[in-house]
């Protein structure tokens, strides 16, 4: 078994709230990596993860997260396509390190509401 799914068979065995509480936590990690400009970790590796988690969350969620998603997919696709530019620009890191922190809140906050709506069911 190859390490994607292996961390896939793990990532859909959590409920989906927990899902996207990882995602936020992942995202929040881009964020932290983003402001590092001596890190030596691969950030796009961790991007590439994320937008894994992304596409094993869509398809068990309602049109309009399924959208929110999608934007987000889209972003993280954005930043991996353009690293080449971004590693080196610190001001960009920061501005997408802010990106990143905003949509960690917004992730966060769907969990929080999926997590609330599944207690109160």
């Amino acid at each position: 078994m190859n390490r994607w799914q292996f961390l896939k068979e793990a990532f859909m065995r959590e409920n989906i709230p927990v899902r996207y509480k990882k995602l936020a936590q992942q995202l929040g990690r881009i964020s932290t990596l983003l402001c590092d400009i001596a890190t030596t970790e691969n950030i796009p590796a961790v991007m590439t993860e994320a937008m894994f988690f992304i596409e094993w969350i869509a398809p068990e969620v309602g049109l309009d997260w399924q959208l929110e998603l999608l934007e987000l997919q889209r972003l993280l696709a954005q930043w991996k396509y353009d690293w080449a530019t971004i590693q080196p620009d610190h001001s960009r890191r920061q501005l997408l390190a802010e990106q990143a922190t905003d949509w960690a809140r917004r992730v966060a906050k769907i969990s929080e509401v999926l997590q609330f709506t599944k207690e109160v069911a």
